[in-house]
């Protein structure tokens, strides 16, 4: 029994002349986010140096989230359900990041988010930004939601009041381009 797309790919690859395309949607995600980050960071001289950036879904795509601003030394804090994993992705990152760079990862705490420069809501969980969260936030925080839901009602007219940003970030509009573009590189080769 296959369940696993490796295995699939590798099984295919193995017993046809099939090409095999492989398509990363959380890859495609994490690059998406860090564009937008980047865009609206653009006029500092430091880009994402410096900023305070608050991660809420540490899976595969808030961990190498972290991992790549961290790397452009913002300071990353990341809040997971389970604080083991938690704890143990932080410490990872920190070990393997850049040496001589100052930004570190650390745990979110209800102190910090009056620091935030951005808070990203990537969690598969529905609801997790809510009113009190974002009455904590300072004016002009920036939230971006990049999972399914993760907003909770009255959220929006709550970031109105308090001149904060929100987005939602969705790539299913560049799968077709994602997609055709691995077909031309793969034609091309």
């Amino acid at each position: 029994k296959i369940n696993e797309v490796s295995n699939l790919e590798r099984v295919v690859k193995e017993n046809s002349n099939t090409k095999v395309l492989t398509y990363k949607g959380n890859d495609i995600t994490v690059e998406a986010v860090n564009s937008l980050l980047n865009i609206l960071f653009s006029k500092f001289v430091n880009g994402l140096g410096g900023k305070k950036i608050a991660i809420i879904g540490l899976g595969n795509i808030g961990t190498k989230l972290a991992m790549k601003i961290v790397e452009q030394g913002a300071y990353v804090y990341v809040s997971r359900r389970n604080k083991t994993y938690q704890n143990l992705i932080r410490k990872t990152i920190n070990l393997i990041k850049p040496k001589y760079n100052e930004s570190i990862v650390q745990g979110l705490k209800n102190k910090n988010l009056v620091e935030l420069d951005v808070i990203i809501a990537i969690a598969n969980e529905k609801r997790i930004i809510t009113k009190e969260i974002v009455s904590k936030l300072k004016n002009k925080t920036i939230i971006i939601d990049v999972g399914k839901d993760n907003l909770d009602k009255g959220v929006i007219s709550e970031c109105n009041k308090k001149e904060i940003d929100v987005f939602r970030l969705d790539i299913s509009s560049a799968f077709i381009s994602s997609i055709s573009s691995l077909i031309y590189s793969d034609e091309n080769l």
